[in-house]
């Protein structure tokens, strides 16, 4: 019976610790009152973790997002972005890259990351605050490194479909990605590719570490 116990005990801490390494509790995207993680952008009202992102009732109708309660994201635009499939830019379709990147989660990251639509109004404000909305969120200013814009020229392409790349330059891709890298409807890349919004392992909320290029090589034959 001892050792049963001391198993379970065990195991109960285990579970504990793998629940508290995926949490975003106390990361940057903690943006409560009580967070250590986001020092310089996070409420001074709000307590609730999850609400900044979603709400389990009177959620806004947003394409790949459960139960969004950002609002204002439909409206966001994205002026530019790296639109080649390949590595070679004379290969572009900026056409077929733009459908694809009209569904995908940009405009989801680009609702905070944007430096703009951050201090919007939540869809469903805090019952806990009597249907305040969140103050003390500060824009994220153009210094700020988690400001990316709406011009997404200059950032990993986003949009492609991933098969298709290894077809054009077999030699420079992996033929079957490895670790955490997911693709999307027909494999896609989108930005939750590379990030895990809600697990800050590996940092910055990336998908796979990184060191020694681990993320990079992931996909990439270097």
């Amino acid at each position: 019976m001892r050792k049963l116990m001391l198993l379970a005990a065990a195991l109960t801490l285990v579970a504990t610790q793998a629940l508290a390494v995926t949490s975003i509790k106390n990361t940057k995207h903690d943006l409560s009152t009580t967070s250590t993680g986001a020092t310089t952008v996070k409420s001074t009202n709000y307590e609730e973790i999850c609400i900044f992102c979603h709400t389990p009732h009177k959620a806004i109708d947003q394409l790949n997002a459960p139960l969004w309660n950002r609002s204002g994201t439909d409206a966001i635009v994205i002026t530019n972005y790296y639109n080649s499939a390949t590595l070679d830019v004379g290969t572009s379709n900026p056409a077929t890259v733009t459908a694809k990147i009209a569904v995908s989660d940009a405009k989801l990251c680009l609702s905070c990351h944007d430096g703009a639509s951050l201090t919007n109004d939540l869809a469903n404000p805090s019952n806990l605050e009597a249907g305040v909305q969140p103050a003390g969120l500060a824009e994220l200013l153009a210094a700020n490194p988690a400001n990316i814009g709406v011009d997404l020229h200059d950032d990993h392409p986003i949009g492609m479909v991933y098969a298709d790349v290894v077809t054009a330059t077999p030699t420079e891709f992996v033929a079957s990605p490895v670790g955490s890298i997911k693709f999307y409807d027909g494999g896609v890349m989108w930005c939750s590719s590379c990030h895990d919004v809600h697990d800050n392992t590996a940092a910055p909320f990336l998908a796979t570490s990184n060191v020694a290029s681990g993320l990079c090589l992931a996909c990439h034959n270097k």
